[in-house]
């Protein structure tokens, strides 16, 4: 089954949380399960414990995300979206502004959606 989704509309049975990140030093243990894997559109793969500190240190730090598209795919306890992000983030002192194509897998888990990996590839410049 493909959904497609607005990026005001949320997907049914499913709430997409990947534009929320957590505000530094405030939430240390999103919930996001142990297994949790982060992949930077720089190609840079983090754990849930190395990404939790790294947002808590404010390395990068994310100003915003803006989805354009989204797509999601049901596979029974399994959701597959897929789509394209706005990203404003600063990282190392420097405003960045960029479009990401990312691909996102959720799980329910303890009867909870739970999103278990991100990956994510910078659009180049046109």
């Amino acid at each position: 089954m493909l959904r497609r989704s607005t990026p005001r509309e949320k997907p049914t049975r499913l709430k997409h949380a990947g534009w929320k990140f957590p505000k530094t030093g405030r939430r240390s243990t999103p919930r996001w399960p142990a297994t949790w894997v982060y992949v930077h559109s720089s190609a840079r793969v983090e754990s849930k414990k190395k990404h939790v500190s790294n947002l808590q240190a404010g390395k990068p730090n994310y100003r915003g995300a803006s989805p354009r598209e989204r797509n999601v795919r049901m596979r029974g306890d399994v959701a597959i979206v897929n789509g394209v992000s706005e990203m404003h983030v600063e990282n190392a002192g420097k405003e960045q502004h960029f479009t990401n194509r990312y691909l996102a897998v959720y799980a329910k888990i303890a009867d909870r959606w739970q999103m278990t990996a991100w990956q994510s590839t910078k659009v180049p410049d046109a």
